[in-house]
């Protein structure tokens, strides 16, 4: 097969040297080899069977080039022309509808009204179910996820909802449905304005799932341990000033000793990094009181070494910030609750601490202390 030069047209040949012609000939002859190849690649991509103008354009674009104007596809040619008098003589569109903004409730004490402007229960088990599902859940399995589903939210009686828990906590085939419940959990602990109860229902459902010996959750402990550690650490949970906060909190520490209790062993930097999420909410003034009360509470239950260690040595900072708290903000009950709770977290750890030095129990540091503190 011959192939094919390009050649200048003979009216430029006059005031062009040969050096110049040469060199803008295989500069013509590159550009329109690549913009030729673009546009087989998009034929073969596209299943056509023919090379069309179409194609060309399109990898023009591609590259970076104009298109090629006044050339259409084939199929243009064959359109019949539109006469005006018709376009003329069909009836208008339908006018738009006037845009307008209106005000509905997204929660109620915590809770989210079934109006037409909030998404259905039917909506949000959808998306739990369906979002990265790699196999298909049974029609059973559907069913009982929605009814776990209702007793987070606060939606059962008490003994549909005391049944539920201890079906969680003893069933086996359950292994299934542990992504969407860690899923279920997450959305649910990370939206803004879920209230203290529905938190504290998610937290009974990972206590649940924990006691149950039939499933294996360390392949989700990345999953559930940020959500543990949000329950602790905090600004606000529930409706401001709530507090039911500090039950929350007390329950996500005891939660999270126990899983600290289940896996420190299989993954060593476990403890450390816990250590270091506490200690970091007692030690920092950027962060608010709430979470430097979940911080007192988290590092009081790892342990007396830990206590000692870790906490003990912020005590005079935390009476200090205290203290510098405006006085028409202490007068505030909300507040002032959190300040009395703190205090009274730090002098029970204070108070068991000297108890132990009393008795003459030694108390070594804890290990990676000094990691935690940097």
């Amino acid at each position: 097969m011959a192939e094919a030069k390009w050649e200048l047209p003979a009216k430029f040949r006059t005031f062009l040297g040969a050096d110049e012609r040469q060199a803008l000939a295989g500069e013509v002859e590159q550009r329109v080899l690549r913009a030729l190849e673009e546009a087989g690649k998009l034929m073969h991509v596209r299943r056509h069977e023919a090379l069309t103008t179409a194609h060309l354009n399109d990898a023009l674009l591609q590259l970076g080039e104009e298109p090629v104007f006044g050339f259409g596809d084939a199929r243009d040619a064959a359109r019949r022309p539109v006469q005006l008098m018709d376009v003329l003589e069909q009836p208008p569109p339908p006018c738009p509808l006037e845009p307008s903004l209106r005000w509905h409730w997204l929660g109620v004490d915590g809770r989210q009204p079934l109006i037409a402007e909030n998404p259905s229960p039917a909506d949000e088990t959808e998306s739990l179910l369906s979002v990265g599902t790699v196999h298909e859940i049974s029609e059973e399995m559907r069913a009982y996820f929605i009814k776990v589903l209702e007793a987070v939210r606060g939606g059962l009686q008490e003994a549909q909802v005391r049944a539920v828990w201890q079906s969680l906590a003893s069933d086996p085939g359950l292994q299934e449905l542990v992504p969407y419940f860690c899923r279920l959990v997450e959305r649910k602990v990370s939206a803004a304005g879920t209230g203290a109860d529905v938190v504290q229902n998610c937290l009974v459902l990972l206590n649940c799932l924990f006691r149950n010996k039939h499933l294996h959750l360390n392949f989700y402990l990345q999953q559930i341990m940020p959500v543990v550690l949000t329950c602790i650490v905090r600004r606000q949970i529930g409706a401001k000033g709530d507090a039911r906060h500090f039950r929350v909190r007390r329950d996500a520490t005891a939660l999270l000793c126990r899983l600290c209790d289940l896996f420190a062993h299989m993954y060593p930097t476990l403890l450390p990094r816990v250590w270091k999420t506490l200690h970091t909410a007692v030690k920092s003034d950027k962060k608010p009181l709430e979470a430097n009360y979940g911080g007192i509470v988290g590092l009081s239950a790892m342990g007396p070494n830990v206590a000692a260690s870790l906490l003990l040595p912020l005590v005079p900072q935390v009476l200090r910030r205290h203290d510098a708290v405006a006085p028409d903000k202490k007068r505030e009950k909300p507040t002032a609750q959190i300040i009395r709770e703190s205090r009274v977290a730090l002098l029970t750890v204070t108070g068991n601490h000297l108890h132990r030095q009393v008795d003459g129990a030694a108390v070594p540091p804890a290990p990676a202390a000094a990691a935690a503190s940097n």
